[in-house]
Parts: structure tokens; C-alpha cells; sequence
């Protein structure tokens, strides 16, 4: 009986928790939104010119970023590209002495190797040491291949009018999403916004759950387009453009209960508890939105821009609980014991609003181009909506600024090269302005290589990411490291 209600319990806190909005990454927050927010650029000749594409053009990959833009292609073409992702993260921890418990920096930054145990005969006089090998500190290395987009594109004639229709599948949204705490307390120590907690005094005692999180979503939403762009007037045109998203993704959460922690006055001492909570589940993505854009060209320069329509995503997700209960859990006479629970399944929507991206091209000679956009993605506009709850705006302002550059060295070789922001859409836990996001750069480069009708492209980029969680009683420094390599062949007729 008593296993089957903590199983209820457990059940009712994991379904709150996961209808939460995202928030600061610091500590175990479930997964909802993760990886929505990492949209694709889609074109390695885009890509590797800092994700520009408003203004340059150029080829079938055009549907996807401005349909207008599409107008620049003058012969039927076909695209194939993939990409190869390595994304490397690391979490360093930093614990700050405390003069009423000085060995509880010591055992959760696990620096207690060669410390001798005092002659003690309390509990919480005795040097306290973990019941398990997690280690504060972390590093982690994942690759994965995928197929990254198809497009065809056809110029046609509509009576004296020029247009051109196209057609592809991209992936629109990399939903990879992983972040591992191993060191969380509850309630959190060293929390300081309201207010901090207030210290414990006399004969009073504080219970204190030591437990590491861990959560990861692999998966893609790939958008499916249809586009047309017109020339009404000379070096002038416009374009529409209609999407269809479709996507799944595996999510897995890990929560592992490492000890009970008890308060005194100047001590504290530290249980045993070995549960693991399981959830995974499957979570698949629909919606459909649709696009303006509008390019003009002349012999140095051009301008462009592209408005998305509002839209929402639905999710519909599945998830299971199983739980692990070890031998300091109480549970069956302390023996270690595991308990699935009850498959469940549900729904929520994520409605963004109108973006807007605008770009500019300077082409100061035929071998030479310079390019600029600006993304106003309106990311602290997008609510969340879990089934049977209001919406509530979860993410900050994440405008991003993208520049490129072009150096085509003769007929078949073309030299690119760029930079963008990476302006994420949670700000740190602890910082100073709370609504200031975290920040992140991305390097690209890449080659254009052309054979008669027939060419390729190959980019490459590095996202990389460092901020900081910051509380009372310690420091995260999360770092990330995200390498894409992508490679499209074409065939021009």
C-alpha cells in the first residue's frame, strides 16, 4: 500500500512538472518546449555565408527562407543535402564554502578523496560521503546524421509575367535538446529570488533532497513547402510560399534521488536514498503556416524581406513512469524494488506570432558579395498552452543578427564565409537582469563547387555557447559546442 501511494504521489508531481513552462536551465525543470527554439537557416550556401538568405538567393533552397528570392534562379534545378552534427556539453560545478556546514562544499563538489574521518560518534559529526559514483562535473559527446533537405525549383512564363515554382521538404526545427544536473537541492540552498531561505536556528531542523536530473529530446520537425515566386516588374519580385510541419522526437528524463539531507544549527547529516524516477516517451509535431516575401534587385545591391504567418504547433505526447526504489528508500523493508506506472498521454500547443526578416546584399564587383539580415523572431510573443491550462509567454526576446561574405574565385570555385548571434530564449538562473537571454556566437564557412550543370555545397558551422547559473552556494559554467557539417549536390538543366 504504501509503495502504491508514493507511485500516485510520484505521478501527480512528474504531470504538474511536466506542464510547466520553460524557464532558467539550471535545475531539473521537465521537458515542454526544449529544442523549439533551434529553427534551421535551411541551404549550406546560406548557412555558410552566417545564415543570410532575405536578399542573395540564388538557388532552389530559396523556398524555404524567402520564396521571393526564388525569382534569381534561371534554369530548372534539383537538391539533395544532409548534415552531420557533433554537439559537444560540459557542466563544470563550483561550490562556495560555508561556515556553518564547511564539508558541504566538500561533498557536493566531491572533493573528499584522502579527507580522514574525525572520531565522531553523531551522524552529522561524521564526515559525510555520497552513496554513489555521479560526480558534479560532466562531459558528454553526441553525433548524429541526418537527410537535411530536397528542393526542386522550375522558372516558368505566365503569359509576359516571369515566375518560378518550387517544391521541397527541409528540416525546419533540430528539437536535439540534452541538459544533466547532477547536484540539485530541494529546496534549493541557495536560492535567492524572492528571498533567500532563512537559516535554521535553535532546536529547528531543515530536510533537504539531494537528487541529479537529467533530460534529453532527440528528433527533427521537418517543414514541407510549396512556392512561387513573380516578377511583376523589372528586377521586382514577390512570393508565397505554404509549410506544413511534421515531426517526432524520443524524450527521456532521469531523476536519481542521492540522499536526504537534515539541517541542524551548524550540522547536517546526510541518508541514504537510491530512487530512480524514469520518464520517456515519444512526442510528434504538427502545424502548418504560411509565408510573404518580396526581393528587389539591381546591378550592386539588392533588399529583401519575409513575413511568417502566426501558426501553431501542436504537440501530442505519450510518456511512461517507472520508478526504482533502493535500499535507503524505505521502501519494502529497504530492499530495492522497482515499480512501473501507468502509460499516460496528453496534448499542448506552442502559437507563435508574426516574424519578420530582412536582409541586404552589396555586390561591389562580380567576384564579391557582401550580405546582412536581421531576424525579429518575437519569441517572447510564442505561449504555451498545456490542455486544460492558460497560456503563458515562457521565453525571452531572441532577435539574431546574421552577416556573410562571398568570394567567387572563378567559374567553378566560390569561397563563403560568416558570422550570426545566438541569442537564446532563457536567461541564466541568478542573472543580474533577469530578463537578459543567454548569448552565444556562430562561425561558418564553406565552398561552392560548380561542373558544368552540375555542383555542390559544403558548409560548416560552430555554435558555441557559455553561461553561468549562479546561486548563493555555488556556480554551473554550462558550456556547448555544436559542429554541423552539411553537403548538397545539385543538377541544373
Amino acid at each position: 500500500m504504501r509503495t502504491l501511494l508514493r507511485l500516485l504521489l510520484l505521478l501527480l508531481c512528474t504531470g504538474l512538472v511536466l506542464h510547466q513552462p520553460a524557464a532558467a536551465q539550471g535545475t531539473g525543470r521537465a521537458l515542454t518546449l526544449e529544442g523549439l527554439d533551434q529553427s534551421f537557416t535551411s541551404g549550406a550556401r546560406s548557412i555558410a555565408m552566417g545564415s543570410t538568405g532575405a536578399a542573395s538567393g540564388g538557388d532552389a533552397t530559396a523556398l524555404f527562407v524567402n520564396p521571393a528570392a526564388l525569382s534569381l534562379l534561371t534554369a530548372p534545378e534539383i537538391r539533395l543535402g544532409g548534415v552531420f552534427t557533433i554537439t559537444d556539453s560540459k557542466q563544470e560545478q563550483d561550490w562556495i564554502p560555508n561556515r556553518f556546514y564547511p564539508n558541504l562544499s566538500l561533498l557536493l563538489e566531491d572533493m573528499l578523496a584522502g579527507i580522514k574521518e574525525p572520531d565522531a560518534t553523531e551522524a552529522q559529526d561524521k564526515l559525510q560521503r555520497p552513496f554513489d559514483d555521479l560526480k558534479p562535473d560532466w562531459t558528454r559527446s553526441r553525433s548524429v546524421a541526418r537527410p537535411f533537405l530536397i528542393a526542386a525549383a522550375l522558372p516558368v512564363d505566365i503569359g509576359d509575367m516571369k515566375a518560378v515554382v518550387g517544391v521541397g521538404f527541409h528540416q525546419s526545427v533540430d528539437l536535439d535538446h540534452f541538459y544533466q544536473n547532477n547536484t540539485i537541492l530541494d529546496p534549493n540552498l541557495g536560492l535567492y529570488r524572492p528571498q533567500p531561505l532563512p537559516v535554521v536556528t535553535g532546536q529547528d531542523s531543515l530536510l533537504v533532497r539531494w537528487y541529479g536530473y537529467q533530460r534529453e529530446r532527440i528528433g527533427t520537425i521537418n517543414g514541407y513547402t510549396a512556392s512561387a515566386s513573380f516578377v511583376p516588374l523589372d528586377n521586382f519580385s514577390i512570393g508565397l510560399s505554404a509549410t506544413y510541419y511534421r515531426g517526432s522526437s524520443d524524450d527521456v528524463e532521469l531523476t536519481t534521488t542521492r540522499g536526504r539531507m537534515t539541517f541542524f544549527y551548524d550540522s547536517f547529516r546526510l541518508d541514504q536514498a537510491g530512487d530512480v524516477w524514469t520518464v520517456t516517451g515519444t512526442s510528434t509535431w504538427s502545424g502548418f503556416t504560411g509565408s510573404l516575401g518580396l526581393h528587389y534587385r539591381d546591378t550592386y545591391f539588392s533588399v529583401g524581406g519575409t513575413v511568417r504567418l502566426p501558426f501553431t504547433i501542436k504537440r501530442e505526447w505519450e510518456r511512461t513512469l517507472s520508478i526504482a526504489y533502493g535500499p535507503g528508500s524505505g521502501t519494502s523493508g529497504g530492499t530495492a524494488v522497482s515499480v512501473g506506472g501507468p502509460a499516460a498521454s496528453g496534448s499542448d500547443e506552442i502559437s507563435y506570432p508574426v516574424t519578420m526578416t530582412v536582409g541586404f546584399t552589396l555586390t561591389p564587383s562580380e567576384a564579391l558579395t557582401f550580405a546582412a539580415d536581421m531576424s525579429l523572431r518575437g519569441t517572447k510573443d510564442v505561449e504555451y498552452a498545456a490542455a486544460g491550462a492558460a497560456a503563458v509567454s515562457p521565453w525571452l526576446q531572441s532577435n539574431l543578427v546574421h552577416l556573410g561574405a562571398e568570394y567567387r574565385a572563378n567559374d567553378w570555385l566560390s569561397v563563403r564565409g560568416g558570422y550570426h548571434t545566438a541569442v537564446q530564449v532563457f536567461a541564466p538562473s541568478g542573472a543580474g537582469l533577469i530578463d537578459e537571454p543567454a548569448r552565444g556566437s556562430a562561425y561558418s564557412a564553406g565552398v561552392g563547387l560548380a561542373f558544368g550543370t552540375f555542383g555542390c555545397d559544403i558548409a560548416y558551422e560552430l555554435v558555441d555557447l557559455e553561461y553561468q547559473d549562479k546561486w548563493e552556494t555555488n556556480v554551473n559554467t554550462n558550456s556547448s559546442n555544436r559542429h554541423r557539417i552539411l553537403l548538397e549536390t545539385y543538377v541544373r538543366f
